[in-house]
């Protein structure tokens, strides 16, 4: 817990300090589907601006962590849908999906790799806006939430990576 000096000071450097603010919870069970219904799957996109995919279950601690993210930037839980890797996987091999309006955040490694490909790593990803090579939907990258709870010097990174999604977004 931050003291309120520490809390002015990085409020007075214009970083948000990321705490849990709402009560609205993101269904963690939704994010692990073994056999991927790409129906159901394209259902859940269609009506969603965000897509997230994070490159581990989510814990309760990076669940929150994730939650303060995007309120950071004025995301709510109405406008996310959760992607597990393997959904992932099919949504970057399916042209159907409808992508105006829509960004896909990318948290992670692994869902770095899965998206682009096996050589591809975070760092060469991050700062920019990718299009997904067959569905051509804009997608960001940052850290994982286990980096940032790792390493918390990152969040400040991750808050930018976070904006530059919400400006994407905005701009479609």
């Amino acid at each position: 817990m931050l003291d309120p000096r520490q809390l002015l000071l990085l409020t007075e450097m214009g970083i948000p300090v990321w705490a849990l603010r709402s009560t609205d919870e993101i269904p963690v069970d939704t994010i692990e589907q073994p056999i991927v219904d790409i129906g159901a799957l394209l259902e859940r996109v269609t009506e969603s601006d965000w897509l997230i995919c994070v490159d581990n279950k989510l814990t309760e601690h990076t669940h929150r962590l994730l939650q303060a993210m995007l309120l950071t930037v004025d995301v709510s839980h109405a406008d996310i849908c959760l992607l597990s890797l393997a959904e992932l996987k099919e949504l970057a091999d399916t042209s159907e999906i409808e992508t105006n309006q829509k960004v896909l955040f990318l948290l992670g490694e692994g869902a770095v790799k899965q998206a682009f490909d096996q050589s591809a790593h975070l760092a060469n990803y991050r700062n920019e806006i990718h299009l997904m090579p067959r569905s051509q939907l804009a997608t960001i990258v940052s850290f994982s939430l286990e980096d940032l709870i790792q390493a918390p010097e990152n969040k400040v990174l991750a808050w930018r990576d976070c904006q530059l999604a919400k400006k994407r977004q905005q701009h479609l």
